[in-house]
């Protein structure tokens, strides 16, 4: 589950802190999805973290809500805007944004990798092949369709160290969905 509203997570923290361990590099993914409280306002800004990786997946209220289920876009964007505060006062080093690849979102690839330079932000695109609950990944594409996408992804100005692991991703689906034919 999400670590910021989960009580172990902050259990854990303390156990670490209190065995006297001063070596830690912490990093913590989350999706964001929490408000501002002392609570959180202390864990960022008590400690020094070497990331914060935040799940963003879209830039698009409509198509977020859309993966997300019900997610608030706007509240990722201020707790975004909570670490860049952090950054300045130097307990959080590096942010990290990911955007999980799919159907609704691939086409904003390139927007969401100039937003997140523009932040300064680490940018990462990991890939949805396969979702059995929702029509999110790209399962159900033809070896035309994840042509079709490998080349929108490839007009995106996004420097291959990025974009190189989706690519290869969608590469390995077309390769077996030709060697099934």
């Amino acid at each position: 589950g999400e670590p910021l509203i989960q009580q172990d997570t902050f259990k854990f923290i303390k156990r670490v802190e209190e065995s006297g361990n001063e070596s830690v590099d912490w990093k913590i993914v989350t999706n964001g999805h929490v408000a501002i409280t002392q609570k959180i306002k202390s864990l960022f800004q008590d400690r020094y973290w070497q990331q914060v990786h935040v799940s963003v997946d879209s830039l698009d209220k409509d198509t977020y809500q859309k993966i997300r289920l019900g997610g608030q876009l706007e509240m990722a964007l201020q707790f975004l805007q909570f670490l860049d505060l952090c950054k300045l006062d130097k307990t959080v080093k590096n942010i990290k944004v990911s955007m999980c690849v799919g159907k609704p979102n691939y086409l904003q690839m390139g927007e969401f990798f100039n937003w997140a330079t523009e932040k300064g932000y680490l940018c990462e695109f990991q890939y949805v092949y396969y979702d059995p609950n929702r029509d999110f990944g790209f399962h159900n594409f033809t070896v035309k369709q994840l042509e079709k996408v490998v080349a929108e992804i490839q007009k995106f100005a996004i420097p291959a160290d990025v974009a190189n692991p989706i690519l290869a991703s969608l590469l390995r689906a077309i390769a077996a969905k030709t060697d099934k034919i």
